[in-house]
Order: C-alpha cells, then structure tokens, then sequence
C-alpha cells in the first residue's frame, strides 16, 4: 500500500506506475521478459500495488524489485526475493492446497 500526498497547490494523480524487475519468465507464447509494468489507481490518496503469480511460469526464484513511480519520479522502491516452496510443500500462503 502505498499513501501519496499532494499539498497545495499540487493536484493528486489518478495513477502510478509500477515496474516490477524480476527473474527472465517466458511466457506460454515464448515472449521473455525481466520487467513488468503496470498502472495502479490511486484512491482517496492511497493505491494497493502488487503482483499476484497468476500463473506457474510466473514464479521466478531470485531477486526482485517493484518500483512506484508518479509522473516520472519515484516514489518507493522494495527489494525483496521470491523464493519457492520445497517439492511436495504447499504451494498456498495459507497452508491450503
């Protein structure tokens, strides 16, 4: 969660943009990639950014980075590393399978 301020006299911006820099995924068409963007609406001064691991090829172990930028200038940075659970392991963060 990320809460944006704007005192006067600047407006609050609608959106952020996010870059996620992360391990190369291939995609099932074959397209490689180590970044991902995306925007973020902002609400009431706050925007939730995230990245979901939609999909198993999605889930790349190594070092991370997620960036919000708002109109060219970076607002925070997280570095963090994904890690994968052991064979045989759940694969839910709530112990679920």
């Amino acid at each position: 969660t990320v809460k944006l301020s704007a005192p006067p006299p600047f407006r609050m911006p609608d959106r952020v943009d996010v870059r996620v820099l992360h391990p190369k995924l291939t995609r099932p068409d074959g397209k490689e990639s180590a970044e991902t963007r995306f925007p973020s609406f902002v609400v009431d001064g706050v925007s939730h950014v995230g990245f979901t691991f939609d999909h198993a090829w999605e889930m790349a172990p190594g070092p991370w980075t997620m960036i919000v930028s708002s109109r060219g200038d970076e607002l925070v940075r997280k570095d963090f590393t994904v890690t994968l659970a052991p064979p045989g392991a759940s694969n839910s963060d709530c112990g679920v399978v």
